[in-house]
C-alpha cells in the first residue's frame, strides 16, 4: 500500500472518496462519537489529518487522527477494505506519527473484536470510559 496525505485544500475535491468507508465504520458501530459532517468540517479547518492508503491505483483504505499535547497520535477513524494487511495499514500509522513527532499512538473503540486484533498488532489498553 502505498500513502497519500490529503493537503486541506484538496479535502473537499477528495471528500467522496471517504464516505463509503465513513459509512462503513457507522455500520459497524452505529455509536461512534463523530458524523461524517462533523469529519469534513475537522479536515477542513486542519483539526485532523486524513492519510489515503492505495494499492494497484485502488484505494485500500484510509485513516484520519490528530497529534495530542502528550505526544501520541490519536487515530480518530480508520478503515481498510478487506483482503488488504491490517500490519501493513497499522505501520503506515506509525511512520506517519513519527513525521509528526509523535512517540506513540492511540485509539479506542467499542467494537468487541479489537480487544483481540490489537494486542496482535503490539496495542496495549490505553484508557477506559464510562457514562455516569
Amino acid at each position: 500500500m502505498t500513502p497519500y496525505i490529503v493537503k486541506q485544500n484538496e479535502v473537499a475535491s477528495l471528500w467522496p472518496i471517504f464516505l463509503p468507508g465513513l459509512h462503513a465504520v457507522i455500520q459497524t458501530d452505529p455509536n461512534v462519537g463523530w458524523t461524517p459532517l462533523g469529519v469534513l468540517d475537522a479536515l477542513l479547518k486542519q483539526n485532523a489529518y486524513a492519510v489515503v492508503l492505495t494499492a494497484d491505483q485502488t484505494q485500500a483504505g484510509f485513516f484520519m487522527g490528530y497529534p495530542q499535547a502528550d505526544g501520541a497520535f490519536f487515530i480518530w477513524i480508520a478503515h481498510l477494505e478487506r483482503g488488504y494487511d491490517l500490519g501493513e495499514g497499522i505501520q503506515h500509522v506509525k511512520d506517519f506519527a513519527k513525521k509528526l513527532g509523535c512517540n506513540r499512538i492511540i485509539f479506542g473503540t467499542n467494537r468487541r473484536g479489537w480487544d483481540r486484533v490489537a494486542r496482535k498488532h503490539g496495542f496495549r489498553p490505553t484508557y477506559w470510559e464510562q457514562n455516569i
